[in-house]
């Protein structure tokens, strides 16, 4: 997991150390757990699609071609949910709640990072909060867009939480967004966009474990990205490969959405991602202990 302390920026240090700080916790963590990424998870409906008999397995057929194209995530994954109907709910319970996994690396080092104000991801699964759990032996606040009173209070009082931005798989029947006309439903919510903007303007916010092929992930960005006025916000930071990204796209990244990229390897399944979670405690601990 090695991760030099000093690739960390200082802006991000700081914010870390004066409690400003918030994770992102992206797909990427929950699939090295052994969760489903986007293609593993449309075929998977696909599949169910067929065992319910609400597709014929040439139309079955049909859906799998669009598998594996990004810009058509979305829409195949809103199609798909309209098959399922009434059983969608059991489905996302069964996939991301029933058959539980081991946390990965960045799960079990999250709960050491004691300074950070919250932690967001947009995955469904209870790997957060499980982990969290073990590790401080009680359970963290856990909300979803659902929470926006609970949310509004716990930020007045600096208290830590979780925030499951697009729902819980323990609770699907609560709501789970995933499909377009779940994300115009809650762009409608302006109590809690209203939330979720105060979160981007009062915090640095660290991504981990986040891909540019993420459709959630770009919906989010584009809705902050409308929000703000420019300089209205701090910088936020993010990880993400190498091989990935190109110098023009980290421009536009900063540019757009005011995320500066910290480029880190892919190898030994992307060891560097807890290696920056690790260097950044590290770094903390390295500050404190010369303060005193």
């Amino acid at each position: 997991m090695s991760f030099g302390i000093e690739r960390l920026p200082a802006s991000l240090v700081k914010a870390y150390s004066e409690r400003r700080c918030a994770v992102f916790v992206g797909a990427g963590a929950s699939q090295a757990a052994g969760y489903p990424g986007w293609d593993k998870f449309l075929e998977t409906l696909i599949d169910r699609c067929i065992e319910e008999s609400r597709l014929s397995d040439d139309d079955a057929a049909n859906y799998k071609d669009l598998v594996g194209e990004a810009g058509k995530y979305l829409t195949l994954a809103s199609a798909l949910k309209d098959k399922l109907g009434d059983v969608w709910d059991q489905i996302i319970a069964e996939m991301f709640y029933d058959d539980p996994k081991d946390p990965a690396d960045v799960h079990t080092l999250l709960p050491q990072l004691d300074k950070l104000s919250m932690v967001i991801t947009t995955n469904y699964d209870t790997l957060l909060e499980d982990t969290y759990t073990t590790a401080l032996g009680r359970r963290p606040s856990v909300l979803t867009f659902n929470d926006g009173g609970e949310m509004r209070r716990l930020m007045l009082q600096r208290k830590f939480f979780i925030l499951k931005a697009h729902g819980d798989a323990a609770k699907p029947g609560n709501g789970i967004i995933l499909t377009t006309s779940d994300y115009r439903k809650l762009s409608r919510e302006r109590a809690y966009q209203s939330l979720l903007a105060s979160i981007f303007t009062l915090h640095t916010v660290f991504f981990v474990g986040i891909s540019f092929n993420d459709p959630e992930l770009i919906v989010l960005l584009d809705y902050l990205a409308d929000t703000f006025e420019p300089g209205s916000r701090p910088v936020h930071y993010a990880l993400i490969a190498e091989e990935e990204i190109n110098a023009v796209e980290r421009d536009r990244w900063l540019k757009d959405y005011l995320i500066q990229i910290i480029p880190i390897s892919s190898d030994n399944d992307f060891a560097e991602v807890p290696g920056a979670v690790e260097a950044l405690l590290r770094r903390s601990e390295a500050d404190d202990g010369a303060a005193e």
